[in-house]
């Protein structure tokens, strides 16, 4: 399944049983006695205390206030280890702080378009709810490439433009990127908005935060470059984003007990979904492993999932491919190792020659979602 389309594949909430009788021991029902019964739990249509609120930005300061120390976000380096992560309360305060950085230092209002150009990571996820926290829509852009600016960077500087972003937020090291001779030589950055170095962040919150009364109104604008280089823009409202997460929620059974690994580029479609938005919706923790950092390290996904004993896992073709590309000389060694590296390692392989199923497919213990291009 494409991440930039809809989603068809992912698996279906348990269905209740409508009658009980003699095959209920078939089906899996529980027999007490003589007697059939039926295990029962809650309905997955009922209302959950976040589905009160009708805008994402309301979720996140209900879950900084009723629980603060919750981690939502944990991201990975390139050895397997956790670089950074995120609590409830730590993402709300990081995000009131770009909010001021908005607010006074840029000068912004409400329905101003700000490009958002980081790398995959934290960052990306506090400038996104610092953006809502002060009115503006926020654009995720994929960065320049140092070792190939003279093509990447007309692409970051055309979604700027066709966007209408009144300012771009990004790192100091981008930023230094940004003013390069080479940038330069490749466009003018002159003609470009404010560039706002969110490392250096105001200590002090804004006055207040902005408080959006229309569930129709804009949310973000989602952005993608096709491989023919067409480049498409999707408004994506607030009600939108809503009926997004909870199916996502609902269909993957998304609870805050919950551990994630997401190995996706966060700049688009349900990549940016899962990567940004899903875990303050649901409450789930999310481990980001950054798709870049398996050049350097082929077995980090595989090593992530197995290691932190993760249920589930969303990745994309090329993850997958890359992955099984990298190990495929190793793949013995592996199995000597670790027995359970060497099966999904081996189950991967095969499930790419059309040995296994090609969309959802369950290994014990690890459910893996994949997204195919």
């Amino acid at each position: 399944m494409c991440p930039h389309t809809c989603v068809t594949n992912l698996p279906k909430p348990r269905q209740k049983q409508p009658e009980i009788g003699p095959a209920s021991v078939m089906v899996g029902n529980l027999v007490s006695g003589k007697r059939i019964a039926q295990a029962s739990g809650r309905d997955l249509g009922q209302t959950d205390d976040n589905d009160q609120f009708l805008f994402l930005s309301e979720v996140l300061q209900w879950r900084a206030q009723t629980t603060p120390d919750h981690v939502l976000y944990t991201l990975l380096s390139s050895r397997g280890a956790v670089s950074s992560s995120l609590t409830c309360l730590q993402l709300h305060k990081r995000a009131e702080r770009v909010a001021a950085l908005l607010m006074e230092r840029a000068g912004l209002q409400e329905g101003d378009h700000v490009a958002l150009v980081y790398p995959p990571g934290i960052d990306l996820i506090a400038a996104f709810y610092g953006s809502l926290y002060a009115g503006c829509v926020p654009i995720t852009v994929r960065p320049p490439h140092p070792q190939n600016i003279s093509t990447t960077l007309p692409t970051v500087k055309m979604i700027v433009e066709v966007s209408h972003s009144a300012c771009v937020m990004t790192t100091a090291i981008i930023c230094k990127l940004l003013r390069s001779k080479e940038a330069t030589a490749t466009v003018d950055i002159r003609n470009w908005p404010p560039v706002l170095d969110t490392d250096d962040l105001p200590k002090k919150k804004p006055p207040a935060l902005y408080k959006p009364t229309n569930p129709d109104g804009l949310a973000y604008l989602d952005f993608s470059v096709s491989t023919t280089g067409m480049l498409a823009g999707v408004q994506i409202s607030h009600n939108a984003v809503g009926a997004f997460c909870r199916s996502v929620k609902l269909q993957c059974e998304l609870y805050p007990s919950r551990e994630v690994a997401i190995c996706l580029d966060p700049y688009c479609g349900l990549g940016f979904v899962l990567w940004c938005l899903c875990s303050v919706y649901s409450g789930h923790q999310s481990i980001l492993i950054p798709p870049v950092e398996l050049e350097s390290n082929p077995a980090l996904w595989l090593l992530a999932v197995s290691q932190l004993k993760v249920r589930d896992t969303f990745c994309s073709y090329s993850v997958m491919e890359l992955c099984t590309k990298g190990l495929g000389l190793q793949t013995e060694a592996l199995k000597v190792r670790d027995s359970v590296h060497g099966m999904l390692v081996t189950f991967i392989q095969k499930s790419l020659t059309g040995s296994y199923m090609k969309h959802t497919f369950l290994v014990a213990p690890v459910t893996f979602f994949s997204l195919w291009s």
